[in-house]
């Protein structure tokens, strides 16, 4: 298996990448060998049959996944990937964690700004509405 340098990142095979900055080739040679059937993923590891995903972890099929708006001081387009409700994964610009989490922290960063943190809400509010139905 092997994993060339281009543009800043690792890549395989099947382009999924890792950013080079972060991770050494052998890094990135032990990640590619815990992906199964992966396609397109960025900085991802241990997961199976996902496809244009972002630092997913531990996922055991493809899992949904649904994406934002630009929102926030830095535009940065959300992305919530999950196998069941309960068990998201939210990655915003730097943030990685559960939607609870993200609701905490955006309460908290944007709380004397209420445009940004009406949009991170509503975006929020979307993502339980479509794991709901």
């Amino acid at each position: 298996m092997g994993i060339k340098t281009e543009n800043g990142w690792r890549i395989d095979e099947n382009n999924n990448r890792w950013d080079a900055n972060k991770y050494t080739i052998e890094q990135a040679e032990t990640f590619s060998y815990t992906l199964t059937n992966c396609i397109n993923c960025i900085d991802c590891r241990d997961c199976k049959d996902c496809s244009f995903c972002r630092f997913c972890r531990d996922c055991s099929s493809n899992p949904q996944r649904i994406f934002g708006w630009k929102m926030g001081s830095r535009g940065d387009v959300p992305a919530v990937y999950w196998l069941e409700p309960g068990k998201e994964q939210c990655v915003v610009g730097c943030f990685r964690g559960t939607l609870d989490e993200l609701e905490s922290r955006v309460r908290k960063i944007h709380a004397n700004n209420p445009e940004h943190l009406e949009n991170y809400l509503k975006f929020i509010r979307k993502v339980h509405a479509f794991q709901e139905e």
